[in-house]
C-alpha cells in the first residue's frame, strides 16, 4: 500500500486510417489500412518518448513510463485474402499531473498529423482522431499538505513503517474531486495493481483490514477526535 498525492490523468482515443481495397493476389492495386496504421503506431510511440523525457517530478521516479500511450484494440480487414481498407486503432492516453487534457489531445492529433507529411497516401487520407468514453482528470496535491502527513502517521501506526510516496501510474476519482471540486484527495487503500483489469485480479484480506484500521486512523486525527 503507497500513498499517492498525485495521480496521472488518462483519455481514450480511436484512430481511423484508411487504405484501399484489393484481392489479395493484386495487392499492389490496394493501400493495405494496417500497414499505414503501423505508421501512426510507430509515431505515437514516438510521442510517448518525447512526453515522458519532460517529467521531472521526483514522485514520477520509480514509474518507467509515467505517461504512457496504450494501444488498446486494433481492428482491420474482414477476409484473409482481401487488403483492408479500415484499420481502426483505439487506445488509452496518459496524462501529467501539471499538464491540462487539452494540451495532451493538442500534441495527438499534431502527432497523427505529422506522420502524413511523411507518406503520399496519408498525405491525402488524413487519419480521422476521436476522444470517445473514459476521460479522467489528472490529480495534484502539495507534498506537504496536512493530509499526508495525517495519513503517513496512521500508516507507521498501523504498518510500523513509512509508506512510499509517489505518483499513481493509473488514473483515478481523485482528479475530478481535486480539479473540479476543490477537494484535497491523497488516494490510498489495499490492492495489487500489477494484476488490475486481469482475469486474476485479487485483494488480500489483512490488507483490506489493515487500510480500514489506517483510513479510521486517519479520520479520527483528521477531525481531532480522541480514541
Amino acid at each position: 500500500m503507497k500513498l499517492f498525492p498525485k495521480q496521472q490523468g488518462s483519455m481514450w482515443f480511436r484512430v481511423s486510417v484508411k487504405g484501399k481495397g484489393a484481392h489479395g493476389g493484386t495487392r499492389y492495386e490496394g493501400v493495405n489500412a494496417i500497414e499505414k496504421a503501423m505508421l501512426v503506431i510507430d509515431r505515437l510511440r514516438s510521442l510517448e518518448s518525447q512526453r515522458n523525457e519532460r517529467i521531472t517530478d521526483p514522485f514520477f521516479e520509480s514509474i518507467p513510463i509515467p505517461i504512457p500511450i496504450n494501444i488498446g484494440k486494433i481492428h482491420a480487414g474482414d477476409w484473409p485474402s482481401s487488403v483492408p481498407d479500415l484499420a481502426v486503432i483505439e487506445g488509452r492516453m496518459g496524462v501529467a499531473p501539471n499538464e491540462t487534457q487539452e494540451e495532451a489531445k493538442r500534441e495527438m492529433y499534431e502527432a497523427v498529423v505529422g506522420v502524413c507529411n511523411d507518406d503520399p497516401w496519408l498525405k491525402e487520407n488524413i487519419p480521422e482522431l476521436e476522444w470517445f468514453g473514459a476521460s479522467w482528470l489528472p490529480g495534484d496535491l502539495d507534498p506537504e499538505h496536512e493530509l499526508i502527513h495525517v495519513l503517513s502517521e496512521s500508516f507507521m501506526n498501523v504498518k510500523e513503517k513509512s509508506p512510499l510516496i509517489e505518483a499513481s501510474p493509473w488514473a483515478t476519482d481523485g482528479g475530478i474531486l481535486s480539479k473540479v471540486g476543490g477537494v484535497p484527495v491523497v488516494v490510498f487503500g489495499p490492492g495489487v495493481t500489477e494484476t488490475a483489469h486481469q482475469a486474476n485480479e485479487y485483494i488480500k484480506l489483512e490488507d483490506i483490514f489493515e487500510a480500514a484500521e489506517i483510513i479510521a486512523l486517519s479520520l479520527l486525527k483528521w477531525c481531532e477526535i480522541s480514541e
